[in-house]
């Protein structure tokens, strides 16, 4: 058999290809290894999750969105 001798590209590198993650600006904001999903991404990111959202709500569970916010004694045990 043949051997295929061109390299595949890395799932980061299709991503950058098609505009789908910014690592710079996410860095700036965040840090290092972070990264902001933008364009189809992010729209597919958030279609996953509203798909799970209704799968999970139709089995009996409620839906709850918390505060990005927690007292200290709970951000110490979670080890920030």
């Amino acid at each position: 058999m043949p051997k295929n001798k061109t390299i595949p590209n890395t799932h980061v590198e299709i991503a950058q290809n098609f505009d789908l993650l910014d690592f710079n600006n996410a860095s700036k904001l965040t840090g290092n290894k972070f990264v902001f999903m933008k364009n189809e991404a992010a729209i597919l990111e958030l279609a996953l999750s509203n798909w799970v959202l209704n799968l999970v709500a139709k089995k009996g569970y409620e839906p709850l969105m918390t505060p990005d916010i927690a007292r200290q004694h709970i951000m110490e045990a979670c080890g920030f």
